[in-house]
């Protein structure tokens, strides 16, 4: 389904909805209004969002891998799914290509995630063009499911798919006659079957004092023909760790913990009770991304942030206090600014791996601010523009197997 150009409606002062409501182009740059469409993959090109193919130009001229230290840097294979070309590169620490997928049968589909499943296979969410789709480690299509998926998709133990979804409906206490984003969180069989959906709003509703869905401030005179996305959820993680629950009650095996950006929190979900059991973030996060629980049962996460802020930093949570024990920003902030997406990996060695959207490079950090370790996309707009990138660590020695597999 065709759906209105970003760039097309910034740039007049005044451009004609659906129904030929006037609309002013601030609109577009307001958190949580949603052009007037009903193609949900529109929300992938909002630039207010921090969703765009290329960041700022840049002067290095390097690319790949330009910074390694030795016997520093934790070992391993990355991932780097590159979304503007719909590519994804296995590489080693030094940045040389070990294998490379993309769609055998759509070239333009901005992966928002690809990820090496338990068995080699590749798990691809594409928002572009609404589908999630299985690859296996050679690079052959085995299913492809038309589904409303964005941002991420994960593989649990039992071998299910969890994937956010996302779909129109009218929230009557967030307005009564737009309609609004829901996000889902969707189980699919590991042969590409919806086995099934749980609406993130209705499980925030079943629990609002512990973290509330409100309309988004500034939309009060938002013109016909918009509607609001008042949660926007990015990341999953499910927890299968039973020792968990040990450190902490609220830590059971199941739950699932999402960030949900427009809310400024993460939220932890009980599917089985159908309701937010726990989240934090109000007045200290700023659009979060990529919420994770570690071993330790403390939370990493990723503070994107918003302009006028304009800096992001990761951030390492105590649950428990509800007390941040660690984080890291660059020395001058704004040098680190993922505005939109972006990604946070704790490593084994203690070091965490960040991807940066904004600048199209993913980096190695110690717990100490030290930079070990750095990736450059080496695909570039016409002016100068690194793609955004996600980046993901794999343990070398099970991926080895399947790079020298014949059948692989």
């Amino acid at each position: 389904m065709s759906r209105p150009s970003l760039l097309f409606l910034l740039a007049l002062p005044l451009a004609a909805c659906a129904d030929e409501t006037l609309v002013t182009p601030n609109q577009e740059l307001q958190h949580g209004a949603v052009p007037p469409t009903d193609d949900l993959s529109t929300l992938e090109d909002l630039a207010h969002l921090g969703y765009v193919d290329f960041g700022a130009p840049d002067a290095e001229t390097r690319s790949g891998v330009v910074l390694h230290e030795r016997g520093l840097a934790s070992p391993g294979y990355t991932l780097v799914t590159s979304l503007p070309n719909s590519r994804a590169t296995l590489i080693d620490m030094d940045g040389n290509e070990l294998r490379s997928w993309v769609d055998p049968e759509i070239a333009d589909t901005r992966w928002s995630r690809a990820e090496i499943l338990r068995n080699g296979d590749v798990l691809c969410v594409a928002p572009k063009a609404d589908f999630l789709s299985r690859l296996t480690f050679a690079g052959k299509l085995l299913w492809r499911l038309p589904l409303e998926v964005h941002h991420d998709g994960i593989e649990l133990p039992d071998k299910r798919i969890l994937v956010l979804t996302r779909a129109f409906r009218v929230i009557p206490a967030i307005d009564p006659e737009r309609r609004c984003v829901d996000n889902l969180l969707t189980l699919v069989s590991g042969e590409g079957k919806v086995l099934e959906e749980h609406s993130l709003y209705d499980f925030l509703q079943a629990a609002p004092r512990v973290l509330q869905v409100k309309r988004p401030p500034g939309l009060e005179n938002l013109a016909a023909g918009y509607n609001i996305d008042p949660i926007h959820a990015n990341t999953v993680f499910w927890i299968e760790d039973p020792t968990l629950a040990a450190r902490n009650p609220l830590f059971q095996v199941g739950r699932v913990l999402v960030t949900l950006r427009y809310l400024d929190a993460v939220g932890l979900f009980d599917l089985a009770l159908g309701r937010c059991v726990w989240a934090w973030g109000a007045g200290e996060l700023e659009g979060p991304h990529d919420a994770s629980i570690l071993a330790d049962g403390h939370i990493l996460l990723l503070d994107n942030g918003y302009e006028p802020r304009g800096w992001s930093r990761v951030v390492e949570l105590d649950p428990l206090r509800g007390e941040i024990v660690w984080q890291y920003r660059a020395e001058v902030p704004q040098a680190f600014y993922t505005s939109g997406r972006g990604t946070v990996q704790a490593l084994p060695n203690g070091d965490v791996l960040v991807g940066n959207s904004n600048s199209g490079e993913a980096f190695e950090v110690t717990r100490a601010g030290r930079i070990v370790w750095r990736y450059l996309n080496p695909l570039r707009d016409e002016k100068g523009a690194r793609g955004v990138i996600r980046a993901e660590r794999y343990d070398a020695e099970r991926l080895r197997a399947l790079l020298e597999s014949p059948g692989h």
